[in-house]
């Protein structure tokens, strides 16, 4: 049996009390490009956090691209006949990832968007922090420089726009390299039209260093009530030890704030644009920690009570916990707090979705005398 215990209380016949544990972050969205090599972009749906599957808005071919949509690959391979090559994230990389990444052709206009969860979006209120991390590269060929490498991701209110993201659908935050640096430095960005007359443009914090040849882009965005600011930093992924939010915090930054306050709950869209540029393992969270490292469903909810209901007549006790299905838990109580070698239910499957609810009869074993008995939740 696995010792977890992940929520705690006691009751007393006249009242429940409640010990609420710490609220861990969320990996809200998640996209591995994990699928069967050479899948076309258009129409796939990542296993976390979309509202709907992927719309490839890409166009042109470029003078060395093949003219194909955006494709996903195999690490260390490339299209047919686009002549360009992208080794991947290190094999030696302690970077959780999986063995796809999206091709880019090498042409101006590599773009993608997909609308995210309700749930998703939800989070997007002034107060928030919002994490939003991406792994890119430039699309390499043999014999030919590769300072057109200029990728962005970001969320708002529409796409991306504009043959190197320098306007958008609407409002939108992220990070990214400009159209105008010549070497493809990253940069915190975002997209107004401020003094522009309804034309999205974008709007940019100072350089930071480009690694190659790939990078790790870690964006924090802090929505407030009267402006956003938005951080963005790089990390190289060969080798790769993990950073922390306190590595984050030390490294060489770029940050730009809002003239004026988005519109943050409208945002619904999550998208990438840019020139001659691979994308892999786009992540959106609440925490660095589950930004730079969260790996999908799995890591997205807490393992956490969410509702709890008892009542008194009939000594009934309902709870609804974040459960994943096909996993099976124990629900313990104890009158001492060292003692939980006793099972108010030993074997209780998990919902169908992302919770389970249960109820239990304590008549059983709760007196008619007033003393604490403590619950929890294990895995088993």
């Amino acid at each position: 049996m696995k010792n977890s215990p992940f929520f705690r209380f006691f009751l007393t016949l006249t009242s429940l009390v409640l010990g609420l544990g710490v609220s861990r972050g969320e990996l809200l969205f998640y996209e591995p490009f994990d699928y069967a090599p050479n899948s076309a972009l258009s129409g796939l749906v990542p296993p976390l956090g979309a509202g709907g599957p992927w719309v490839d808005d890409s166009s042109g071919t470029g003078a060395s691209g093949s003219g194909q949509a955006m494709t996903v690959r195999a690490n260390g391979t490339n299209g047919a006949g686009s002549g360009q090559t992208w080794p991947g994230i290190p094999s030696a990389s302690t970077f959780v990832n999986s063995g796809g990444y999206l091709e880019g052709e090498r042409r101006n206009d590599n773009s993608g968007h997909i609308p995210l969860a309700a749930e998703v979006t939800a989070k997007f209120i002034d107060g928030a922090t919002i994490w939003l991390s991406f792994v890119s590269a430039a699309t390499t060929v043999v014999g030919q420089p590769d300072n057109h490498h200029k990728p962005n991701v970001a969320i708002g209110q529409g796409e991306l726009l504009d043959e190197r993201a320098q306007v958008a659908a609407g409002e939108a935050v992220g990070g990214g390299v400009a159209h105008n640096t010549s070497a493809g430095n990253p940069r915190a960005r975002y997209w107004d039209d401020q003094n522009t007359g309804g034309l999205y443009e974008d709007f940019l914090g100072n350089t930071l260093r480009r690694i190659s040849p790939q990078q790790l882009f870690v964006t924090k965005i802090e929505f407030g009530a009267d402006t956003e600011t938005i951080t963005t930093t790089v990390f190289s992924l060969d080798p790769f030890a993990a950073p922390t939010e306190a590595d984050f915090d030390d490294a060489e930054q770029t940050t730009i704030t809002t003239v004026n306050n988005l519109d943050n709950v409208s945002f619904d869209t999550l998208s990438f644009h840019g020139s001659r540029s691979n994308y892999d393992e786009i992540r959106v969270a609440t925490t660095f920690d589950d930004a730079v490292n969260g790996t999908g469903a799995g890591a997205a909810r807490d393992f956490t009570i969410t509702s709890i209901d008892y009542s008194a007549e009939g000594k009934m006790l309902t709870l609804t916990w974040n459960s994943q299905p096909g996993e099976r838990y124990v629900v313990k109580y104890s009158t001492d707090l060292i003692d939980w070698d006793a099972d108010i239910e030993d074997d209780v499957p998990a919902g169908i979705g992302e919770t389970t609810t249960a109820t239990f009869e304590l008549a059983g074993f709760v007196g008619d005398q007033e003393r604490a008995y403590y619950f929890r939740v294990e895995k088993q």
